[in-house]
C-alpha cells in the first residue's frame, strides 16, 4: 500500500479554487486555506452579496437610461465597472450558495 503523493496544489475548503501549497488565503473568496469554514460568516456574506447584486444591477440600469437620455446619437459612459461589479457579485453568490447547499447536505 502506498502512501499518496504529496501534491503542489491546495483546494480552498470554501470555494474549490485550486492554489500553490503555502498560499495563506483563497484568491477567489479570500478564505483562510486549510481551515473549516464558518458557515455562519458566510451566510452572513450571501445577504451581501445580495445587497451588492441589486445595487450594482440598479447602477447598470441608471448607465443605460443616463446614456439613452444625455447621449442619444451613440456616445457611451464607462459601462465596464458597474458590469463587473455586477458579475463579481453574480459569480460568489452562485459559489457561496453551492457551498452552502453542500454543507447542508453533509451535516
Amino acid at each position: 500500500m502506498h502512501a499518496p503523493e504529496p501534491t503542489d496544489v491546495v483546494d480552498c475548503e470554501l470555494c474549490c479554487l485550486p492554489h500553490r501549497r503555502g498560499a495563506v488565503f483563497c484568491d477567489g473568496c479570500a478564505h483562510r486555506l486549510g481551515t473549516t469554514p464558518d458557515w455562519d460568516v458566510v451566510r452572513r456574506d450571501l445577504f451581501r452579496l445580495r445587497l451588492q447584486l441589486g445595487v450594482a444591477g440598479c447602477a447598470v440600469a441608471v448607465l443605460v437610461v443616463a446614456n439613452l437620455f444625455a447621449l442619444p446619437r451613440g456616445g457611451y459612459f464607462l459601462w465596464l465597472a458597474p458590469f463587473a461589479w455586477l458579475g463579481f457579485a453574480a459569480l460568489r453568490h452562485r459559489t457561496l450558495t453551492r457551498r452552502l447547499r453542500a454543507a447542508g447536505r453533509r451535516d
